[in-house]
């Protein structure tokens, strides 16, 4: 408790972070610090806070490790809800289950919602719980649901059957099929050469890397992150020209992120060489605004970008050669010095973050900064054209009107793209368009 003390007559507003009684108190101090005795006191209380809304809880599709729960409302006032083991709240009072969930951070919602939940554990009981939350105060009853995630089959069953078609300079499709398809697994492709010990070493290396780098805390939770369960299949566009790989495959312990299985190898198989192809490709910003102005203008959406530019973000092709897959993209730096960035390492940047086939897409770039335009487009057989680089710098003086902006919702917004978790972290991770 802190007071306050101060001369002569005084106006203070406070906030009240709980309902019930509150006691206001004042003694007056001599001139040697001392308290005298009469102490003056008001009593007062805040209404408490209440809502008649009833909470549903329905339990969806069960997965393995993932559920999806149901809210049902009858209001918009707000609820907290959570989930747990049903093992770590056996016993509990719905109280202490409702102290459960605010302790833990339970996350807040208004309405009716669907919720999915993800990492949880195989053949597990679990209960999820909520309750209506507003001003530190519980509003309505708790609300409970159960459910029990699906078993995984046995590890020592696991077999893995691998596919790989239409191999280009730099990937192939890869189709995986697995039994059984509730184990957890990982996969990637890796050089033939490696053995089954060269394959661990180096997923383990680049585990510890993660972890290092504070994007995971443990195995477990990168094979979570970056596991399969049941049959798969991708197009893979970063491998390197001529090359002789294979796909590998490894089943995960689920409790401790160990190796549970040998390491499963497809058939050897080799990158084709490149070709250039005949195809011109360029990416330019066709127009763009100032987010500022866009803001003031209603784009609420738009205010964490201030002093950005939103800008329309294109590309052209020409040439002789047929375009199959054109990728294009923008970053936030200087990348046009092929002495520090190969056209190797731009290809790279376009297949894992770049945007592919598509017409036009927004993105935000910053004023007053060097920033690279990105293209490529490659043939029916994967050979890329000529890799297109230009260094640009927009100014606010160039802006466009407001009146002819149209919002464009990319479906990959390049702000959002994630590294790839599979990958050793090198310097072209951090190349991202704001």
């Amino acid at each position: 408790m802190d007071g306050l003390s101060t001369w002569g007559s005084v106006s203070y507003e406070v906030e009240l972070y709980s309902t019930g009684k509150n006691i206001l108190f004042a003694v007056a101090i001599d001139e040697l610090g001392n308290l005298v005795p009469d102490i003056d006191s008001l009593t007062f209380g805040r209404e408490p806070v209440t809502s008649d809304n009833q909470l549903t809880l329905t339990v969806g599709e069960v997965g393995v490790d993932n559920a999806v729960v149901k809210v049902s409302t009858t209001a918009e006032d707000p609820y907290i809800i959570g989930l747990a083991k049903s093992s770590d709240w056996s016993g509990f009072t719905d109280e202490q289950i409702a102290a459960s969930i605010v302790y833990s951070g339970g996350e807040i919602f208004n309405g009716d919602q669907e919720l999915s939940f993800s990492y949880l554990t195989p053949g597990t009981d679990y209960v999820v719980a909520a309750i209506g939350y507003q001003e530190d105060t519980y509003t309505t009853e708790l609300a409970k649901a159960y459910f029990t995630t699906q078993p995984v089959g046995d590890v020592e069953d696991m077999d893995f059957k691998f596919t790989v078609e239409n191999i280009t300079p730099y990937g192939a499709d890869i189709t995986i099929d697995v039994t059984p398809e509730t184990n957890l697994y990982y996969w990637y492709y890796k050089n033939a050469w490696m053995t089954e010990e060269d394959v661990k070493a180096d997923i383990d290396m680049i585990i510890q890397n993660y972890i290092s780098m504070g994007m995971v805390s443990s195995r477990l939770q990168y094979f979570k992150m970056t596991g399969s369960r049941g049959d798969e299949s991708e197009v893979i566009t970063s491998m390197s020209p001529h090359t002789e790989y294979r796909v590998i495959a490894v089943g995960i312990d689920e409790t401790t992120g160990n190796y549970a299985t040998p390491v499963f190898f497809s058939e050897p198989f080799k990158t084709n060489d490149v070709e250039e192809a005949d195809i011109v490709a360029e990416s330019y910003i066709r127009i763009y605004y100032d987010a500022d102005e866009l803001i003031a203008s209603g784009y609420e959406e738009y205010a964490g970008y201030s002093g950005n530019a939103i800008a329309n973000l294109t590309a052209t092709v020409s040439g002789s050669t047929d375009c199959k897959d054109l990728y294009f993209h923008m970053a936030t730096a200087d990348l046009t010095d092929v002495s520090t960035y190969s056209d190797e390492q731009i290809l790279v940047i376009l297949f894992d973050y770049g945007f592919h086939n598509v017409d036009e897409v927004q993105v935000i770039v910053p004023f007053d900064k060097e920033s690279t335009l990105m293209a490529v487009g490659l043939d029916e057989n994967g050979n890329p054209g000529k890799i297109f680089r230009k260094k640009i710098i927009l100014t606010g003086e160039g802006a466009s009107d407001v009146d002819s902006f149209v919002p464009i919702y990319n479906s990959k917004p390049a702000a959002e793209s994630s590294a790839d978790l599979k990958a050793m972290p090198d310097k072209t991770t951090f190349v991202r368009a704001l």
